[in-house]
């Protein structure tokens, strides 16, 4: 990404930025509030002003003293479009693990009429089954596309399991492991002071409770 005024070195100088394509309703569908400045409409056409909605974590990092509505960004090389940034938004998940501690990203949103891309995601908010409504969806596309079909359709709620499989199966692992781990050392060290003399050692009994203890800590010979 490169901000308009800024310079850079070399290529590797330039900031990194989540660029998400949208629609205008994209926000008012999450409930999302413009902190300023205006969201997308019909007329942000590609023979219009080329546009661009941004975070609050980007407006942090590279405009933290100014407004950044009126001010230019460019997205890629050098064959992309200087965008005016009309709109900031509150910072939204832009992929990633998915947490309250996990970093904010710097998004860039872009409006659809002026970057056609291959692959969309789709998505509607019902007040009832959402999956109820997946034919009556795929009837509206096909009024647009006959040839455009509705694949991976899921809930919400399907789609944040899916997200957070890898964290959920290792989370529970790991405690698994950990109380595993905790009750073998409670073992170890009931048995070393003393509580496990039946049918082991026979002089086990003869040592010191506080030397068996210290043992179990692993305490080296010359310092019992």
């Amino acid at each position: 990404m490169t901000v308009d005024g800024e310079t850079y070195a070399s290529e590797d100088d330039h900031p990194p930025a989540r660029r998400i394509v949208i629609t205008g309703n994209y926000f008012d569908l999450f409930d999302v509030s413009l902190v300023r400045g205006r969201t997308f409409s019909s007329t942000d056409t590609a023979d219009n002003l080329q546009v661009a909605i941004v975070s609050e974590r980007f407006v942090e990092l590279f405009y933290p003293d100014e407004d950044p509505v009126g001010q230019r960004v460019k997205l890629g090389d050098d064959d992309e479009p200087w965008r005016t940034i009309v709109g900031i938004v509150p910072d939204m998940h832009l992929g990633g693990a998915i947490g309250a501690n996990n970093p904010r990203h710097e998004g860039v949103y872009i409006p659809l009429q002026q970057n056609v891309i291959n692959f969309m995601s789709l998505v509607a908010r019902t007040e009832q089954n959402p999956l109820g409504y997946t034919a009556t969806i795929q009837s509206e596309v096909n009024a647009i596309d006959i040839d455009l079909p509705l694949y991976w359709v899921r809930s919400l709620e399907e789609q944040y399991a899916l997200d957070t499989w890898a964290f959920r199966t290792f989370g529970t692992l790991f405690m698994a492991f950990g109380f595993a781990a905790l009750a073998l050392a409670t073992i170890g060290l009931y048995e070393s002071v003393g509580g496990g003399t039946t049918g082991g050692c026979p002089t086990a009994a003869r040592i010191p409770a506080r030397t068996r203890l210290r043992l179990s800590l692993s305490a080296a010979p010359s310092r019992l």
